[in-house]
């Protein structure tokens, strides 16, 4: 074994034979541990170095559970020289995740459990360590189930401190998505093919350790571009993935990327490498493959669907996983000389805590470089440009002195001059042309081609160096799942150490809410942007948590409407140029500024599911008679008490969009622009469009005619015993006209409507004020005379409610961010009248 890179080579023609062993009385893996201690407060960690056995490497398409893993731990400083790999995976589901497989340790002949999971992964990553020559690479290995005394909180807690260093050093960070099928090995194959449309990214150029390491893989890199080019232009090998029996979901969608702790193993990863099965995927193409088809996407004005065989969600989540991943500032290890003993350049860059340099501002200074261009070529363009010009320059003189000339003798003369001219042009302007291509193949073959969806999430006036980290870390809590609710915030603390914020120190002995709270007070300390969180805010809080602090243990409230909100830039980005005024105080509360925009007045109540499948008659009547009520009574409330103040607005277009929760579009500074260039656009907003829903908006309005054609006794108040009595036979005129047929479309809108409101878990309310009124859509736990505020930094507004027996008369809980047409994302702040708000 080399002793300077922790790398043991074997034969594997050597007879290495499995021990038997048998565990000695009473010993425990604990004895284990504590005989290879980790002093608390130190670098240290424990790694596994695995014996290869030929008989578990000769399986290599199945693994083989009755074969035992044998292998040792030692004890090591975490340092930038040591070469480990670390492993990130998913214990197992609910079904598997109790341990029923073994390791056996030599150390003290104890054998050690572990998940069928584990296993699994240990046993690819042996079969990877074989080599064509004979040999097997076995390196030292992280697992934190084995590595990590899991019965030993303190440990864990100072293990955890680690965990940004440990996935940042690591030689390489093996994923293990799970055991593969058919289907992940035709969606891994998939995501190669794609890999391969001249979109790469420069990943081992950007992360090379020394200058000469760096040449070898721009070499490499340039050598994969060329054989993409010649592979796409000859059509030989690829013309278009077969998308048929292709779901890449079976991939991209796997658990390891609904739990916690993987989310921050990857983004902390420096050279990550995807693992399903015995198939393996570069990290370098999988970040291709997904900017290929969100670059695809992007070319759309209506990018709500994709070209490719994987559902929207899954994709919107990796991109922006992947975003994260280029955003966030990483150290790598040690630069040492090259063999001429020169400095890598690209290292020269500052590695201060707060100014490490992220992979995307490697990869933009690598595009940078377009100016490099061989020098053939770049004389032969400026040749053939001089050329050019002069050329028809002089043609364009000798025509017209020949055609005035020739004017007063022959015309023919003049008429084949400017013949001649008009070819000379078309042949010059073809070969600059052509030379131009050139320049454009040269710069293509040499840094690859640009992607637009990178520089969207880093190029707008309105996004700041920490709002991608925000969006993910909001992302994690809100959509990944673990074991402890305390490993939700646990799981994140070296992303926040990464980008110089201080983060709370583990403590499982804590109770939830503090935990919680601790966490989102220290983020509101990193960057006053972390107000954002207040959009998962709402429900109700465990215990005597804050109502400003989310419960992550809980989807909150407003999921529907919050799930696509986003910090960073992009057409749903919302943050805003107003400065952020947030004040901790000491009695638990949070001090902030916003604008009220009303109170609620009207509020529907919870509609029931509407089934209208094999129903006429009464029948359907009966099935609509609840929901017809609500829905009337709320649309005349909309056409009798809502003010317009939304420019080219309707009253017609504002009930749509709320039902819809339609927000008008954001066009972003930076758009995509040719063939993957990045054209940049001045911020605008488009009014509401609602071509794409057509069909929809049609039904609507005829739903529209048909509740307007009676008018409530109130006019959409609430009911008394007398208008109760008038209003019945309006109403069952309203449920008569919607059972004929010829309202077939307005009466399967109104269902489908009246369905998604109930699966969103939202009502429809009314919210006034002397000098405005806005039609709105929220959680089920709004009230009566709760405020509608919108605040600074939160990309919807939010409905709060007086807490009683204060005498601050703006002090508030939090009940849950809500839908107000007009008031979205950019419509706001245009005439903000803040006023100070305090949430307990």
């Amino acid at each position: 074994m080399s002793e300077q890179t922790g790398i043991h080579h074997l034969d594997i023609g050597d007879q290495v034979t499995p021990p038997r062993f048998t565990l000695g009385p009473g010993i425990h893996p604990s004895q284990l541990y504590a005989a290879l201690p980790i002093q608390p407060g130190s670098r240290c960690i424990r790694l596994l170095e695995l014996d290869p056995s030929p008989s578990l490497l000769a399986t290599t398409i199945y693994p083989s559970f009755d074969q035992p893993l044998i292998g040792r731990l030692r004890v090591v400083k975490l340092n930038d020289s040591l070469q480990f790999i670390a492993l990130s995976y998913v214990w197992g589901t609910p079904e598997t995740k109790t341990p029923n497989q073994s390791i056996y340790c030599t150390d003290l002949g104890v054998s050690l459990d572990i998940t069928k999971n584990c296993h699994a992964a240990l046993l690819q990553l042996l079969r990877r360590a074989s080599s064509s020559a004979g040999r097997v690479t076995v390196p030292l290995l992280w697992v934190d189930s084995i590595c990590i005394n899991q019965d030993d909180e303190e440990e864990k807690v100072g293990q955890i401190s680690l965990m940004q260093d440990i996935y940042n050093n690591a030689r390489e960070v093996a994923v293990w998505l799970a055991e593969g099928n058919d289907k992940s090995d035709c969606a891994m194959e998939y995501l190669h093919k794609v890999a391969r449309t001249g979109r790469r990214f420069p990943l081992d150029v950007v992360t090379a350790r020394t200058q000469s390491e760096r040449k070898n893989a721009l070499s490499s890199f340039r050598g994969k571009l060329l054989h993409d080019w010649i592979c796409e232009r000859s059509r030989l090998i690829f013309r278009k993935p077969s998308q048929k029996h292709i779901q890449l979901d079976e991939i991209l969608n796997r658990e390891w990327i609904h739990r916690s702790w993987t989310f921050q193993e990857l983004v902390l990863a420096n050279r990550p490498v995807i693992m399903c099965g015995t198939k393996v995927l570069a990290w370098e193409d999988l970040v291709s493959a997904v900017g290929v088809m969100q670059q695809h996407r992007m070319r759309r004005w209506r990018p709500e669907s994709v070209a490719y065989p994987v559902s929207l969600p899954v994709l919107m989540h990796w991109t922006s996983v992947v975003d994260l991943w280029f955003s966030v500032p990483r150290s790598f290890p040690e630069d040492s000389p090259d063999q001429e003993g020169e400095p890598d350049a690209e290292k020269q860059m500052s590695t201060s805590n707060t100014e490490k340099p992220s992979v995307r501002e490697r990869i933009f200074s690598h595009w940078g470089k377009r100016g490099e261009l061989y020098l053939p070529l770049r004389f032969l363009h400026y040749a053939t440009s001089a050329i050019m010009v002069l050329g028809a320059s002089f043609a364009w003189g000798l025509a017209v002195f020949e055609t005035g000339f020739a004017a007063s003798r022959d015309k023919k003369v003049g008429i084949n001059w400017a013949l001649i001219v008009i070819f000379w042009l078309a042949s010059f302007g073809l070969a600059y042309r052509a030379t131009r291509g050139l320049v454009e193949w040269w710069h293509y073959i040499c840094h690859g081609k640009e992607h637009a969806w990178l520089r969207l999430a880093e190029s707008t006036e309105h996004t700041f160096p920490a709002a991608g980290a925000l969006d993910g870390i909001r992302a994690a809590l809100r959509e990944r799942a673990s074991s402890r609710p305390h490993d939700k915030v646990f799981s994140l603390l070296g992303i926040l150490k990464a980008y110089g914020a201080t983060a709370p120190a583990p403590d499982y002995r804590l109770p939830l809410d503090e935990t919680y709270q601790t966490f989102l007070s220290k983020l509101f300390a990193w960057t006053p942007a972390a107000l954002v969180m207040l959009l998962d805010t709402g429900g109700d809080p465990p215990g005597g948590q804050a109502s400003w602090v989310p419960n992550w243990g809980e989807p909150p409230p407003s999921a529907w409407l919050t799930a696509g909100c986003r910090l960073s830039a992009g057409p749903s980005a919302a943050t805003r140029s107003q400065k952020l005024d947030i004040l901790m105080l000491l009695d638990g509360k949070l001090k902030i500024r916003g604008e009220r925009i009303g109170r609620v007045t009207a509020l529907t109540p919870k509609m029931s599911l509407v089934s209208t499948e094999g129903l006429e008659g009464s029948a359907l009547q009966s099935a609509f008679s609840t929901n017809t009520r609500t829905l009337w009574r709320w649309h005349h409330l909309a056409t009798s008490r809502v003010r317009i103040s939304v420019a080219d607005d309707s009253i017609e277009g504002y009930q749509f969009a709320v039902l819809e929760g339609l927000v008008r579009k954001r066009i972003p500074s930076w758009v995509a622009a040719g063939d993957g260039e990045a054209a940049r656009l001045e911020l605008w907003q488009a009014p509401l469009d609602f071509a794409d829903r057509k069909e929809d908006f049609v039904s609507f309005s005829n739903l529209g005619r048909i509740l307007s054609s009676q008018k409530p006794q109130d006019g959409g108040g609430d009911d008394g015993d007398a208008a109760a009595a008038a209003n019945k036979p309006r109403l069952e005129a309203l449920e008569e006209e919607l059972s004929k047929e010829d309202s077939k479309d307005a009466r399967n809108y109104m269902a489908k409507t009246v369905n998604r409101l109930v699966s969103d878990k939202r009502n429809l309310f009314l919210a006034e004020q002397p000098s405005a009124s806005w039609l709105g859509s929220g959680p089920l736990s709004m009230q009566l005379g709760d405020a509608v505020f919108v605040i600074p930094g939160v990309p919807t507004p939010m409905a709060l409610r007086r807490v009683a027996g204060e005498s601050n008369e703006n002090v508030y809980r939090v009940v849950g961010a809500v839908f107000v047409h007009g008031k979205m994302e950019a419509d706001a702040f245009h005439r903000p009248a803040y006023e100070h708000v305090f949430l307990v």
